[in-house]
């Protein structure tokens, strides 16, 4: 009879021990698909991370990069007004040049003409051309300073 007590209270502790090694097992199992997928998440984790760091330097390159070309921008803008201010003063220049220049050619032929006079009217003996008022009109020298029909520096009529 000690036989059978013992047979009938092994029996169930050992079917009980079966079954909670089973389920120690199931959870070693399951223990084990946790940790592969712990370890898959926390490499993807990585991974992103190390996305999102190149991304974030990334960007700070590229506003590092926007700010320069706006200062760029800026500068040749000045720039660029700077250069359309000394244009419009070298038009300006150029026009007052032009100008001086038409006013020395028209008192060179007005000199011409007082001093050297036309050759048709000096040849003709109609007169001279310092006879007239107009080298005192110019307020160009006298005419005394040179001879009649003398010519100046110059072999054109006007």
């Amino acid at each position: 009879m000690g036989w059978v007590i013992t047979r009938s209270v092994t029996k169930p502790l050992n079917r009980i021990i079966e079954g909670m090694n089973a389920a120690a097992n199931q959870v070693a199992s399951a223990s084990g698909q946790v940790s592969s997928a712990s370890q898959s998440l926390a490499q993807g984790s990585s991974e992103q991370a190390a996305g999102v760091e190149e991304t974030s330097s990334s960007l700070e390159e590229m506003s590092s990069m926007t700010k320069q070309n706006a200062a760029n921008a800026q500068q040749a803008n000045t720039l660029m007004t700077e250069a359309n201010t000394m244009v419009a003063e070298a038009q300006g220049s150029m026009g007052r040049l032009s100008t001086a220049i038409e006013e020395i050619r028209k008192s060179s032929d007005e000199t011409y003409t007082c001093c050297c006079g036309d050759e048709a009217s000096l040849s003709s003996g109609s007169g001279s051309p310092n006879s007239n008022d107009s080298c005192s009109r110019t307020g160009e020298g006298d005419s005394s300073s040179f001879p009649r029909g003398t010519r100046i520096g110059r072999d054109r009529r006007p």
